[in-house]
């Protein structure tokens, strides 16, 4: 468990209980999150392309279902797929507002948005990010006379929404928030890291390739951003009234989520920024890729567009194959394969102490590790008693553990050696053999 809401995380735990706990059946419900999202991305593009309606919904479909990123999260047990879903199903609410609000098939549209607003509140804290640009974005408009007439019934599903999800924020999040030091989300960001994750919307882990490779999905990268950068300045410039409030909506949620964030987090660091805080930016990036290829005529569209979806499709291949981002799997293969039986394991996790840790090498370990001696730490990460005499050699599964911490240090006084074997983002196996002579 993280570090955030829980509607992501009573969701798994209901549908455990229905499919079990196998690998394929915890992951099923991103993938379903994720097929969700495809769709109502071609209903937000179609909906808002002023022509070639279906053009721009196959084309932000396409780069939805191809993006690096969105394919990393769609097969991660974690709340950044359903994230991505809550921002999708909020823009297609809005579009649907801005655009047919007179039409009498739209009764049921401001429970829709205020299932969406409390669901996204539920799931992640960026999802209040959310809500704030779409609040400028509607202020904007009002204030320069280019937004709907607002009516105060018209904030209804918006307070609905902030009422359902009211109860966890004035209880668990008040915890979380003051309960303990460690930062809710990532640590710190740079102007690099904020450069870069606009290509790992696109394009994911393209670290693992060939420097020819990686040149040429780095370049379909950029020109994807540019057409989608095409289709929202024209779009905007070449719309009027409500559409054009809509198509900023999508236009500051793929291009500015980012810098947002960041300048968030550098001025109250516990608001965190990490790559995959920005999953509710793929849906409105992919939109504007669909808006921006519908705006070519024919030629172009074929010559230029279909390569940079091939490309991009080649590149979600590429991580679908891969081991993601965190291989925790394979740091626990790792340790069952080098250790001998008598020897400890230490199972780490960089999250409060109120979380359960150890859970990936419960999980992936189960019956496979009788003969081994589990540890286990202390709230400040202190190492607890050792049994007598000590192990020949212990492993430490971690992920996200600072170096500087007090279990490290407390090992590497007790032992002579120690070996890292690293597992993808923050995941590693620090293995510490060589006991001293007056530690025996």
């Amino acid at each position: 468990m993280d570090n955030h809401p829980p509607a992501s995380f009573l969701l798994i735990q209901q549908w455990s209980r229905i499919a079990g706990e196998g690998a394929v059946a915890l992951r099923l419900p991103a993938v379903v999150y994720g097929i969700l999202t495809i769709w109502l991305v071609a209903r937000i593009a179609a909906r808002l392309a002023p022509a070639r309606p279906r053009v721009a919904a196959a084309v932000a479909a396409t780069a939805m279902a191809c993006s690096g990123l969105a394919v990393l999260l769609g097969a991660e047990i974690r709340m950044y797929s359903l994230l991505a879903l809550c921002v999708a199903g909020v823009l297609e609410a809005l579009a649907a507002w801005c655009i047919d609000r007179e039409r009498d098939s739209q009764a049921a549209l401001p429970w829709r948005t205020a299932a969406w607003v409390a669901l996204g509140l539920s799931t992640h804290y960026w999802f209040l990010h959310h809500l704030a640009l779409f609040g400028a974005v509607a202020l904007g408009a009002g204030l320069a006379g280019l937004g709907p007439r607002w009516r105060p019934r018209d904030l209804a599903p918006l307070v609905l929404g902030l009422v359902l999800a009211a109860p966890w924020y004035l209880t668990g999040f008040r915890e979380q928030l003051t309960g303990h030091d460690l930062w809710p989300g990532g640590s710190g960001v740079s102007l690099g890291e904020l450069a870069q994750s606009y290509l790992l919307l696109l394009f994911f882990n393209l670290g693992t390739l060939p420097s020819a490779a990686k040149l040429v999905l780095a370049a379909a990268g950029a020109a994807l951003l540019g057409l989608g950068a095409f289709g929202a300045v024209v779009g905007v410039a070449r719309s009027t009234g409500t559409r054009r409030t809509a198509l900023v909506a999508v236009a500051v949620t793929a291009l500015l989520l980012g810098p947002w964030g960041a300048v968030v987090a550098h001025l109250f660091p516990r608001a965190g920024f990490n790559w995959n805080y920005l999953a509710g930016a793929i849906p409105a990036l992919a939109v504007l890729i669909g808006l921006g290829a519908a705006r070519l005529p024919t030629r172009p569209r074929l010559l230029v567009v279909s390569p940079l979806l091939a490309l991009l499709a080649a590149g979600a291949v590429t991580q679908a194959e891969s081991v993601g981002t965190e291989d925790l799997r394979g740091a626990v293969d790792y340790v069952l394969t080098d250790a001998r039986p008598g020897e400890a394991v230490l199972p780490v996790e960089w999250q409060p102490p109120f979380f359960p840790h150890g859970q990936a090498w419960r999980f992936y370990a189960d019956g496979r590790a009788d003969d081994l001696v589990l540890l286990d730490h202390g709230a400040n990460y202190e190492l607890l008693e050792l049994p007598v005499p000590i192990p020949e050699r212990v492993h430490v599964v971690r992920r996200g553990l600072p170096l500087q911490t007090a279990l490290l240090a407390q090992l590497a006084e007790l032992y002579e050696r120690e070996d890292a074997a690293a597992f993808g983002y923050g995941v590693s196996v620090q293995t510490f053999s060589g006991p001293r002579a007056q530690d025996r």
